[in-house]
Parts: C-alpha cells; sequence; structure tokens
C-alpha cells in the first residue's frame, strides 16, 4: 500500500546543518514529478510550552494511566549522565 493517498504529494525533507546554504537558500522547492522538498535545521531548537505542573517517574516504575484528559502530553526524555564514584 502506497503511504500516501492517491493524487498525494509526496514530501521530502532535507535536514541539515546550514539549511540556509543548501539550495541556494531556498527553503521549499518542487520536484518535476510534484514532489516537496523541504530544507530545515538538522536539529532545531526544542520549543516546550510552559506548564503548571510537571511529574516524574523513575525508569523502571511501572506505571498505568487510567482515565486521561484528552489534553495529555507524554514526554520521554533520556539524559546523559557521567558519574565519577568514589569510596567514602
Amino acid at each position: 500500500m502506497h503511504p500516501y493517498p492517491r493524487g498525494g504529494t509526496e514530501i521530502l525533507r532535507i535536514l541539515t546543518d546550514d539549511p540556509d546554504g543548501f539550495a541556494d537558500g531556498q527553503h521549499k522547492l518542487t520536484a518535476p514529478n510534484g514532489t516537496r522538498i523541504e530544507i530545515d535545521e538538522l536539529n532545531p531548537q526544542l520549543v516546550m510550552r510552559q506548564t503548571d505542573y510537571a511529574i516524574f517517574i523513575p525508569p523502571d516504575m511501572k506505571t498505568r494511566y487510567s482515565n486521561p484528559s484528552g489534553d495529555l502530553e507524554i514526554l520521554e526524555v533520556s539524559l546523559l549522565g557521567i558519574f565519577d564514584t568514589k569510596p567514602e
């Protein structure tokens, strides 16, 4: 099965460290076959909206969400941890 509906337009996204230096600075192009090409930042800045609350669930804790509201958003984050442990 084709991932796009019949007659739909395919989109090719190119992520690069220098989107302004790629394709003469154009960020949106169209190929001869109609494929849309979008050029964007390789690592865009993460923008998170402000909330009034947040919870932390330890990695090994079994968790179940019962009856969540429709606006529940779950963000899973892994942070690099470098620990220098020394005996006391």
